[in-house]
């Protein structure tokens, strides 16, 4: 779309489905009656795991569209890439499958640990491979998603916030640092997203026990 109509009108265009579905969803009038929230901040290591998900995932997918355009790749080629997001579907959908049969700390680590395998599959400078470990690396991580967003649940409507607080943190801490990557070897902004994946999975036994 963006090669087709230029990036403004093709940006208008895609947010029109989005402007449909809020216009419903402003008529509803239902109101939610829920307990009084409870925060804490002995739940740390929860919300350090949320930050770390979207961290890695807006780091690697801010840098990566710089990365494919020096490799040759067209917008609407890289724009094709990211159709890797939908990898994050089945696992989100079997992560409760994973839960019951390892535990949800093995199962997170799991989900996780194939996050990272993306991340290392993602190092030889070509589109191929770069594909593949995305794909590898979405579907790690909307599963660790679905079950950190589900612990953070049972310990209410406080946990639960600030734990959706700082996975969006995260976002958003990434994509201040991302910039001085742009340009280096992969080697230093993989290494680096591997590095907050490490940690998530060292926090992984203290933040879902």
């Amino acid at each position: 779309m963006a090669e087709g109509l230029g990036e403004r009108l093709a940006i208008v265009l895609l947010a029109l489905p989005v402007a449909v579905i809020a216009f419903f969803v402003l008529r509803e009038r239902d109101r939610l009656a829920l307990p009084a929230p409870r925060y804490t901040l002995s739940a740390w290591p929860l919300y350090a795991l949320g930050f770390a998900l979207l961290f890695v995932n807006f780091f690697v997918a801010n840098l990566l569209p710089y990365r494919l355009e020096a490799l040759g790749l067209s917008q609407g080629q890289i724009g094709g890439v990211f159709f890797a997001y939908l990898a994050g579907i089945p696992g989100s959908a079997l992560a409760g499958v994973w839960v019951k049969r390892l535990g949800v700390v093995q199962a997170f680590r799991l989900a996780f640990g194939v996050a990272a395998l993306g991340l290392l599959v993602q190092l030889p400078d070509q589109p191929f491979w770069i594909l593949v470990g995305f794909v590898l690396m979405m579907a790690g991580i909307f599963t660790a998603q679905a079950i950190a967003g589900g612990v953070s649940g049972q310990g209410g409507s406080g946990v639960s916030g600030t734990y959706v607080a700082a996975f969006y943190l995260g976002g958003t801490v990434a994509g201040l640092v991302y910039p001085p990557f742009i340009g280096e070897s992969a080697l230093w902004g993989q290494g680096a997203a591997l590095g907050v994946s490490l940690l998530a999975v060292l926090l992984a036994g203290r933040a879902l026990r």
